[in-house]
């Protein structure tokens, strides 16, 4: 009687891989198994206690070897976030491709993104991407709140794996040579995904709406009584508006709080009912064809929220007045 072999995790992979693309299917048994490849059933059970174990790990694995491939690399330490994820894009699915056999059988019936985002077969890989997309060093807005600052984490990280597993849908169906046209679609998305998230424009943005704050400038509607200037420069409107949209900004990191709290239809309605506040304050202090805007906008009520609807509806009786000394102030700039 042969010697039972000592085995290692990557046999078992290596083993279970082997055996599902020359049957079509599962072993039917570990002890089926553990016999086939001559080594004892509890040894099996030292490193995974199913099947469904080890499909989960096959994935895992694929990361876990792409770390190692890349740490080899002398350079890779000094890349920038951008190049480390395009680093990481290559060698990954050169991975994948020596295995896409496997994979492409792993996947099977379940290649749309919906399926493939929350696949329990990929639980693992989606958890260790995530982790290292977190620690790449993707440049974040200092928001100097802890809970702020865990949802921004938790964003960049399921930005991330999305845009993963949209890279896995394409490169399924890729039937280019050498599949060229995912490592095209890996370099533009990448690249796309790091010129959306220049942060610099919005912590400009940032930097400015505390500015306006800490001058204590009141865009609060039920403050002012009456409007005493009306921004008439392209650069006073421009700043109107930079204000308004970095306002609609901090909703939006409400909202995401919001959800861990509140019901999704709780939060959306609190993140219309604000954003509706702020844009029709922003509109009113511009009058005249921005205000015409939010009167139009407030008739369309089968489209807009109807937070929207009914603080746009404002526009058409309830407009703070222009102030006297504004008045007489126009009609000599036009004498």
């Amino acid at each position: 009687m042969a010697r039972k072999k000592n085995i290692s995790k990557d046999n078992l992979i290596s083993w279970y891989m082997e055996f599902v693309l020359e049957h079509n299917h599962h072993p039917k048994s570990v002890f089926s198994f553990a016999k086939e490849n001559n080594f004892e059933e509890a040894d099996f059970y030292k490193f995974y206690g199913s099947f469904e174990a080890i499909e989960q790990s096959v994935f895992s694995e694929f990361f876990n070897n792409t770390i190692k491939m890349l740490a080899k690399s002398e350079d890779y330490p000094n890349y920038d976030a951008r190049n480390k994820l395009l680093s990481f894009y290559f060698t990954f699915f050169e991975m994948l491709t020596a295995n896409r056999s496997y994979v492409v059988y792993a996947l099977k019936g379940n290649e749309n993104v919906i399926k493939l985002k929350s696949l329990k077969l990929l639980k693992d890989l989606k958890q260790d991407f995530k982790t290292f997309a977190n620690n790449i060093g993707i440049e974040k807005i200092d928001l100097q709140q802890e809970k702020l600052g865990e949802i921004q984490d938790k964003a960049t990280q399921e930005s991330s794996w999305i845009q993963l597993v949209l890279t896995i849908k394409f490169w399924l169906d890729d039937t280019s040579a050498s599949f060229e046209k995912t490592d095209i679609f890996i370099e533009k998305s990448v690249n796309a995904r790091f010129d959306l998230l220049d942060i610099k424009p919005l912590k400009s943005i940032i930097d400015f709406g505390k500015f306006i704050l800490k001058e204590k400038v009141n865009f609060n509607e039920e403050a002012m009584k009456t409007i005493d200037s009306i921004p008439t420069s392209k650069i006073q409107r421009a700043s109107k508006l930079v204000s308004t949209g970095a306002k609609i900004g901090v909703n939006y990191l409400k909202y995401y709080g919001d959800k861990f709290t509140k019901s999704e239809e709780e939060a959306k309605e609190k993140l219309n009912t604000n954003n509706a506040e702020d844009i029709y304050n922003g509109l009113q202090q511009l009058k005249g064809s921005a205000l015409k805007v939010a009167q139009m906008l407030s008739m369309e009520k089968s489209v807009l929220p109807r937070a929207y609807v009914e603080k746009f509806s404002l526009s058409q009786f309830s407009v703070p007045p222009l102030s006297p000394a504004l008045v007489v102030k126009t009609f000599k700039r036009s004498e």
